[in-house]
């Protein structure tokens, strides 16, 4: 039995003991399974790390996966981790979707301890990983790339501007709250971000306990003295979370101070960093005392339409400055499209079409008399009176707001106005069609008039019991019987109009040529077809790569060659269209004198599927690069089914070579209200979003991690020398952020990393699956390392340290099958070495196939006779001593990193990984298996020598 190791904690054991047992740091013990005599050996074998040999392998650290949470609560997981393992990683804790919430904001608690935790241990921490398509948080990403709202303008003579600019250009103005955690009484800095010369920047803003107005929470930042650094050297910037476009109504305020007088600018930015126009909400001077901001306005055109951030300039008076803001707002005002119901609602001119009462005086309903000098603020107003009399009706006194029309069950209506009485008054309303004309006996609610000026707002649905005949609102005014006089002024009362159809045009092929595409196709009677057209070096414009194809002489037809552009979908009849793109043709032989290649064009459904003869004109090509444009509508003669237009390339009876490039499609659709955001729109908004993203985990855990999964999975399956893609590879719940960042995605995210205090020397690996039988693969996960590596002029050089190759293997019963899998793992290695690169098993578990390829379970196995069980499991042990040992061996040391053990126990039935297969070096409670002692013999060289 080897010796019970002590750690300084104090720790409760796990469960009570019988017979020999696996013991841990902290006292911690398992008992013996059943089989127990078989396994009695393994109790002679020491703690895993205690076989790698230092001196021999220096640089080669033991990996041990665990789960985060379970390890900072201290007990069995936390125990056999530091007893065994010199590195940590954790599977989950570390990616997208377990930090960033729905609206973005970060949660790096647990992470944060874990490491803490780690590293007072004496263990290293590796990062499981910043850049993956899966385990992303997808709502949070794709909500960063919806449509975009679209300000729709309405022109309005008349418009109304009251209620401090609450309506403008007849738009009626809401305005919402979009920061999060403005009081900064909470810990979400999603909004909030800094640059200072000491801690560099933008990175998330601190918020600092008892800075703020009154002892409270605050954010606070330093400038740093130099009379030559920038006025921007120190910046805070309020980002709100999705862009807005010119013209957008803006309402900023916030409280701030400084430790000594200071100027500032304000710049309004896209996002933090990233400079659109020099003003912004002004230029606020600090003093020592709070003071409060408030800025009323809108957006301005310099601004552009990817405004989202204020930037505020602190280093204007070049002297060190501590800087404190708080209660932090920025509203965004919606502009309404709405339809008045009312004129003259303000009562500033004579017309009272709208308005009509009732009074005991002069009976009614008429039009309503306007007086002057008793409205609010001394303008005109309506006013009535009703009479004294306990006996009246309610609505012996009443005052009606006749509207334009009458208003179907189901509409939206607001209705909004200043009042006061000269008494208290209580009053309902009613609906009526016609003034007097009553319908039903509640409206819009029941106002309560006092001797001073009050505003009544009201929204409501119209109902059933209004009737589609409802088209004015009554106010019994004699309720409380007694003589009372009534004033009411500024009336409002809208509907919302359907929003206008707006129309934009969305790119369906937008095609450079510069790689294969999906929607290039070819027919030449070299080669036939229709196939994938050939892209050239050199050919296209400006020497880039374009589209050649070559017709022959003398064809039968003028459709023996052809070009097709595919579009991704059908184009129904009615569809506007416009097509662009730029070509030439010369002779086939250099024999021939330069020739013009003529065309015509068909309408197609697939390439070769013939609807019409016409489609997008004819042209002429020269042997000089020329533009051909096209705009249109398709008809019915190109049916529903049109998708694909066809170049008919062989009419001129003379071998031709035709050249194409920059191919655009656009087609116009209509939207309410939103239109999707650009390419680029999308690309710079996810660049700004991985960077906040890297940046907050470098911030959270610091220098202690010091090697990361910069990529996790990057190549495509299906397509193993591309990078991963939505169309090709697909998946519930996956973000590709190649599909929107391109394919220097993780050349970005290495620079992003590089550009960071705490990411300045980490090491960077890309890690793989099935490295060690895909070969195609594993070539194009080096080709794609060497691209990310490739030098780019004006930009700063990216290094990839290293490579993990997961190698979540199987042991096969099949020998032909297992001596083909150590094949290839060896191969799989030689070329890994061949890149000079560190080497990292970063994900080592093992399952077992049948002699037919089909998984194994735990239970499968264990039903067996249990010799035949027993040489099951030794087989797996042998295994893994092949694997352990051939690293060892065939990866020089100074391009070791080590193992990383991800099967530590076996998993259990109904687990997300491997569900139920015997993939641990310990069972499922965490009792040695034979699999163990291979593990051990691997790192030992094969020899191992028992613990005493």
């Amino acid at each position: 039995m080897k010796k019970i190791l002590f750690y300084a904690l104090s720790l409760a054991t796990a469960a009570s003991l019988t017979g020999c047992a696996d013991y841990f740091e902290g006292n911690y013990q398992t008992a013996a399974p059943e089989r127990g005599q078989h396994y009695e050996y393994l109790n002679e074998y020491g703690n895993l790390n205690e076989y790698v040999k230092r001196e021999a392998y220096p640089n080669f650290k033991l990996g041990g996966a665990t789960d985060a949470a379970a390890f900072n609560e201290q007990q069995l997981d936390y125990a056999v981790s530091i007893t065994n393992f010199d590195e940590l990683v954790t599977g989950n804790s570390f990616k997208h979707a377990s930090i960033v919430g729905d609206n973005g904001s970060m949660n790096f608690a647990t992470i944060s301890d874990f490491a803490d935790l780690a590293v007072e241990n004496g263990k290293t921490v590796f990062g499981h990983n910043l850049v993956w398509h899966s385990q992303q948080n997808t709502k949070y990403l794709k909500s960063l790339i919806a449509d975009k709202k679209v300000v729709i303008q309405q022109a309005k003579e008349d418009a109304y501007d009251f209620f401090h600019g609450k309506m403008s250009d007849g738009n009626v103005v809401t305005y919402t709250e979009v920061l999060t955690n403005g009081n900064l009484e909470g810990d979400d800095v999603s909004c909030f971000f800094t640059t200072e010369p000491s801690s560099g920047g933008p990175h998330a803003s601190t918020i600092v306990d008892g800075v703020g107005v009154g002892g409270s929470r605050g954010i606070k930042l330093v400038s740093a003295d130099g009379a030559s650094q920038d006025d921007w050297a120190t910046q805070f910037f309020i980002q709100i979370p999705e862009a807005i476009p010119v013209g957008t109504p803006i309402i900023v305020d916030f409280d701030y101070r400084a430790n000594k007088e200071a100027g500032c600018d304000t710049q309004a930015h896209t996002t933090p960093g990233n400079y659109v126009h020099w003003a912004c909400v002004g230029s606020p001077t600090f003093t020592t005392n709070w003071q409060h901001l408030h800025f009323e306005g809108q957006t301005g055109a310099e601004w552009t339409d990817g405004f989202r951030t204020i930037a505020f300039n602190l280093a204007k008076n070049k002297v060190a400055t501590e800087f404190y803001f708080d209660n932090i707002s920025f509203q965004v005002g919606t502009k309404q499209k709405v339809e008045f119901l009312v004129e003259n609602g303000d009562m500033e001119g004579d017309n009272v079409a709208n308005f009509f009462t009732t009074e005991p005086t002069t009976g009614g309903p008429h039009a309503s008399t306007i007086v002057a000098g008793e409205g609010v603020n001394g303008s005109r107003c309506v006013k009535l009176v009703s009479a004294d009399g306990a006996g009246q009706d309610d609505w012996a006194t009443q005052f009606f707001i006749r509207m334009n029309r009458s208003l179907p069950v189901g509409t939206a209506l607001h209705v909004e106005f200043d009042y006061k009485s000269d008494k208290e008054a209580a009053s309902d309303t009613q609906s009526h069609s016609e003034p007097g004309s009553y319908i039903h006996w509640a409206c819009v609610g029941s106002p309560t008039w006092t001797s001073n000026w009050q505003h009544f707002s009201a929204d409501i649905t119209t109902d059933g019991a209004m009737t589609d005949a409802f088209q004015t609102i009554a106010f019994n005014l004699a309720k409380n019987k007694v003589q009372t006089t009534f004033w009411i002024d500024n009336i409002v009362v809208y509907t919302p109009k359907k929003n206008d159809v707006i129309k934009y045009w969305a790119k369906v092929v937008d095609n450079d040529c510069e790689s294969n595409a999906n929607c290039l196709f070819t027919t030449e009677p070299t080669t036939g077809g229709p196939h994938a057209s050939d892209i050239y070096e050199g050919v296209g414009m400006d020497g880039t790569k374009g589209v050649k194809i070559v017709s022959t002489d003398n064809p039968a037809n003028d459709w023996d060659t052809q070009f097709f552009i595919r579009m991704p979908e059908a184009l129904p009849v009615g569809t506007k269209f416009r097509v662009n793109f730029d070509y030439r043709a010369i002779a086939a032989f250099a024999t021939k004198p330069d020739i013009e290649g003529s065309f015509d064009t068909q309408a197609h459904s697939e390439p070769g599927s013939y609807i019409h003869y016409m489609c997008i004109g004819s042209g002429t090509a020269i042997p000089t690069w020329q533009h051909y444009s096209y705009e249109g509508v398709t008809d019915g003669a190109m049916t529903d089914a049109f998708q694909t237009i066809a170049f008919n390339l062989a009419k001129n009876k003379t071998a031709t070579e035709f050249y194409f490039d920059n191919i655009l499609i656009e087609i116009e659709k209509e939207q309410g209200n939103t239109i999707p955001l650009t390419p680029e729109e999308k690309r710079d908004t996810l660049t700004f979003a991985l960077k906040t993203w890297i940046n907050g985990m470098m911030d959270a855990v610091g220098e202690k991690v010091k090697a990361w999964d910069l990529v996790n999975e990057p190549m495509s399956d299906a397509a193993p020398d591309s990078l991963k893609c939505a169309n090709v590879d697909g998946g519930d719940g996956t973000f590709y952020w190649q599909d929107y960042l391109g394919k220097d995605y993780g050349r970005l995210a290495a620079q992003i990393v590089r550009n960071h205090p705490n990411g300045k020397d980490a090491k960077l690996f890309i890690n793989e699956y099935n490295l060690e039988w895909y070969d195609k693969k594993l070539d194009g996960l080096i080709n794609m390392i060497n691209y990310w590596e490739r030098d780019v002029e004006g930009e700063e050089p990216v290094k990839i340290d290293g490579i993990g190759t997961q190698m979540h293997v199987s042991y096969s019963l099949s020998q032909n099958t297992q001596l083909s899998n150590e094949a290839n793992y060896t191969n799989m290695l030689k070329k890994l070495v061949a890149t000079g690169k560190l080497i990292r098993i970063s994900e080592l578990d093992m399952g077992v196939n049948d002699e037919n390829g089909n998984t194994m379970t735990t239970e499968q196995i264990n039903a067996l006779p249990l010799v035949e069980s027993e040489k099951i499991y030794h087989a797996m042990a042998d295994y893994y001593q092949f694997i352990v040992t051939k690293y060892l061996e065939m990866v020089p040391k100074d391009q070791q990193w080590g193992i990383c053990v991800w099967g530590v126990t076996d998993s259990p039935k109904g687990s997300g990984w491997r569900a139920g297969e015997p993939i641990g070096l310990w069972d499922e409670n965490f009792y040695r298996k034979h699999a163990y002692a291979g593990f051990a013999n691997g790192l030992n060289g094969g020899e191992v020598i028992p613990a005493k």
